[in-house]
């Protein structure tokens, strides 16, 4: 894949740039006749194309890393901590990227925000996805109702790990 991306980044300098290895006796062309729309058009295509890339592949990584830090999670309310502690010990145990994801969540906690309104801005990031939202649901109505929160972790973990199964 990284091979790909750079033969893609590599055309892209090729094209854009050009070649200039040729002396010309004409005159200097206007600046305006330097771009090339049809250059322009591809490097913006390429560009586009990468920037669209990244998210979902960290998307992808961090989906993957939810149901094993959800089962961390539950073990930990299992101990007694509640959600907001634990959330925050969370953030500082996982990998990236799912600590990118976390640590805001950690750092609204820590400054004394509800654990609803943390988790809710974590699920409107525009990179958040339909297993984000469902850890933020189930997260939110157990910090509001109590009750056994750790199962209702746990039940999440194992509905994400049987939809990757599935995928």
């Amino acid at each position: 894949m990284r091979a790909l991306l750079a033969g893609i980044a590599a055309a892209a300098v090729v094209l854009t740039v050009g070649s200039t290895a040729r002396p010309s006796r004409r005159p200097a062309e206007p600046v305006r006749s330097l771009v090339d729309p049809a250059r322009l058009d591809l490097r913006v295509r390429v560009d586009g194309w990468l920037d669209r890339a990244r998210p979902t592949r960290h998307r992808r990584r961090r989906d993957a890393q939810l149901p094993d830090a959800l089962e961390r999670l539950a073990a930990a309310l299992r101990a007694g901590q509640a959600i907001g502690p634990a959330l925050g010990e969370l953030a500082e145990a996982v990998p990236q990227p799912l600590r990118d994801d976390l640590e805001p969540v950690a750092r609204a906690l820590g400054g004394g925000a509800p654990v609803a309104s943390a988790l809710e801005a974590w699920a409107h990031r525009p990179d958040a996805s339909t297993d984000v939202h469902l850890v933020v649901a189930a997260l939110s109505l157990g910090a509001r109702a109590g009750g056994e929160v750790a199962r209702a972790v746990d039940r999440v973990a194992a509905t994400l790990r049987e939809r990757r199964e599935l995928q």
